[in-house]
């Protein structure tokens, strides 16, 4: 039989696989938008026509930005750095618009993102943003922030909870627009706030897709799990069919073939 011995092991390297896919990390980057103004948009398409809002420029407590992203390491934030970016190692941006739709009702919508550089040389050609709703104060988010506890915190909720859209980024995307489709989540979202006295906040994450080598390694990994525990199952009734023929033995006092 197979003892936890050999299957934990089998797990860990499974584990290990699927957590430090092949690739460095921190070299994977897309946005870097630089200072630019108004190279973020909003764009919602409503029941009255097409409305597009920039990201907000005038908030409070000064220095804010609308705009703006969170390191990984401590959850600094520098209000008066204007630039966005999301790195797979794990730094996130985020955005905030002042959306009144005067009324109408919101149908579709997406993020309209300037993109200077996708950045590969962490060893993803292909990597997923993803578009995230923000449960933190706003002012918050976009104060700057020393790091620490509440920054930690903000970086989090920037790369977690309900996720209001996604797309596939690589260098084609590099100098150019991008567009994020909004999901019926964000669409909901839009359509609840308070004309004029409520803003929405979206946080941007960077996850990496796999390369074909991990890819292979992945399902090398789970090959040998099945392998391992096949075995396991079929050596249990082995050993059960033989206590059986033995304590028939005992009872009948010789054994029959």
């Amino acid at each position: 039989m197979f003892s936890g011995t050999v299957i934990r092991p089998a797990l860990l390297l499974l584990a290990s696989i699927i957590a430090f896919p092949a690739g460095a990390q921190n070299a994977t980057v897309f946005g870097f938008s630089g200072p630019l103004t108004n190279i973020t948009e909003l764009v919602v398409s409503t029941s009255t026509g097409i409305l597009s809002f920039d990201q907000v420029s005038t908030c409070a407590p000064t220095p804010c930005a609308g705009r703006g992203w969170y390191g990984h390491a401590n959850g600094m934030h520098d209000a008066t750095n204007l630039n966005y970016v999301a790195t797979i190692s794990g730094v996130r941006d985020y955005f905030v618009f002042d959306a009144n739709l005067n009324g109408a009702t919101a149908l579709s919508a997406y993020l309209h993102l300037w993109n200077p550089l996708y950045n590969d040389l962490g060893g993803y050609p292909i990597a997923v943003y993803n578009v995230w709703d923000i449960t933190s104060a706003l002012d918050d988010v976009m104060a700057s922030n020393p790091g620490g506890l509440s920054g930690l915190a903000i970086w989090s909720d920037l790369g977690s909870g309900v996720n209001f859209g996604s797309r596939l980024v690589s260098g084609l995307d590099s100098a150019t627009f991008v567009d994020v489709a909004l999901n019926s989540s964000a669409l909901s979202d839009l359509n609840t706030l308070n004309p004029g006295a409520e803003l929405i906040g979206f946080g941007g994450s960077l996850l990496p897709v796999p390369e074909p080598p991990s890819y292979a390694m992945v399902l090398i990994g789970i090959a040998l799990l099945g392998f391992l525990f096949r075995a396991r199952l079929q050596k249990q009734p082995t050993i059960a069919w033989q206590h059986s023929l033995s304590g028939s033995a005992k009872r009948s006092g010789r054994l029959t073939v």
